[in-house]
């Protein structure tokens, strides 16, 4: 009777699911009903860490450049705080890329069924007219920012503001 259950509820399947440690497969067979048998499948999240050890430092660069972030903010280090909070940026964006690499969106219920990077990818045209829009438009926008950059250069302080009053607004 539990297996009917489960059959009619995925839900309450998911959730059952869910609770275990590592990706499982759910099979079952016994009699000619359903029963649960568990088993870790490849793909993983972390067994790339475990592949390659050295992973590890990203998600420890995403922890210590957060904290020398702050510590450097504190002490009036303002690159080095900067500095520091690319580093953090740079560990914690890393970090699920190469542990979940190639996959992008890993299934739970079916491996064969996770998307993949190969997967992801635009087609060779698309990819070359977004390369040449690219190429068009990109010095475009630097040249506009580092226009607006120029114009608004300068510091603005109350007395600039004063003396400009009929103009500024």
């Amino acid at each position: 009777m539990r297996w009917r259950f489960r059959a009619i509820r995925p839900r309450a399947w998911i959730r059952l699911a869910s609770r275990t440690r590592s990706r499982s497969l759910w099979r079952s067979e016994a009699k000619g009903r359903k029963q649960i048998e568990v088993g870790a499948i490849g793909g993983s999240w972390f067994d790339n860490l475990s592949a390659h050890p050295y992973f590890y430092l990203l998600p420890a660069l995403g922890l210590l450049g957060s904290l020398l972030s702050v510590v450097f903010g504190k002490a009036g280090k303002w690159g080095s705080a900067i500095v520091a909070s690319s580093v953090a940026l740079l560990g914690i964006v890393l970090t699920p890329f190469v542990t979940m690499f190639p996959f992008v969106m890993p299934s739970s219920l079916d491996p064969v069924s996770s998307l993949t990077l190969w997967d992801c990818t635009s087609s060779q045209l698309t990819l070359e007219i977004m390369f040449f829009v690219t190429l068009i438009f990109l010095p475009l926008v630097v040249i506009y920012t580092s226009w607006a950059y120029h114009v608004m250069r300068g510091k603005v302080t109350h007395e600039y503001i004063s003396e400009n009053s009929h103009s500024l607004y």
